[in-house]
């Protein structure tokens, strides 16, 4: 429980950094986060994941390329666990910053809304009053361990001086092995023995 805690103390701590920031870059959310996984062995990686209207899709697939990821927003084909790209819709959640980069430039574009697992989690998330969530545990196609991972995401809202409500700006998600959090238990338990 502590360690599930402190998953959403650092879900909270980004979401803050995110939301109080009018626009941030693929350097300072590396900067942000890289004390974080000096800390945290179990997480595998953090991602910024915006919401993006399909009227400004395409702005966003040309701020993609311009930062050098030429595959625009893709999706999970389900029947052969394959990126395609995502089919027209109202709204996309496309990956936009993944940090350690180096285990995640791939999932850059990836519309975390075509994983079933994701989808489930974002609903319920959009249609309710949790303020995190975690998917059921799945094997991630770029961890060669091939142990077990989940999900947390916890959404990002943003004040509107129109309406004076909140609005969905996005989801921080946190990719977090759960087997490293048990192995931690293990050594610490018998270190203290």
């Amino acid at each position: 429980q502590n360690q599930v805690d402190s998953t959403v103390e650092i879900l909270d701590s980004l979401a803050s950094f995110v939301t109080h920031s009018q626009q941030i870059d693929r350097a300072t959310f590396k900067s942000f986060t890289q004390p974080v996984f000096k800390r945290h062995s179990e997480l595998f990686a953090l991602h910024w994941v915006p919401k993006v209207l399909h009227k400004d899709r395409e702005r966003f697939e040309q701020r993609l390329i311009q930062e050098g990821f030429k595959n625009g927003i893709n999706g999970l084909k389900p029947t052969t666990s394959t990126l395609v790209p995502a089919p027209e819709k109202e709204a996309y959640y496309p990956v936009l910053y993944s940090e350690p980069s180096a285990l995640n430039d791939s999932v850059i574009g990836f519309d975390t809304y075509s994983r079933n697992l994701n989808a489930e989690v974002i609903n319920r998330l959009l249609n309710g009053s949790e303020e995190f969530l975690s998917t059921a545990p799945f094997h991630l196609i770029q961890d060669e361990m091939n142990s077990l991972s989940v999900v947390f995401f916890r959404p990002v809202y943003a004040l509107t001086s129109t309406n004076n409500r909140s609005e969905l700006r996005g989801f921080i998600a946190a990719v977090v092995k759960p087997q490293r959090l048990i192995d931690k238990q293990i050594i610490g338990h018998d270190v203290g023995a």
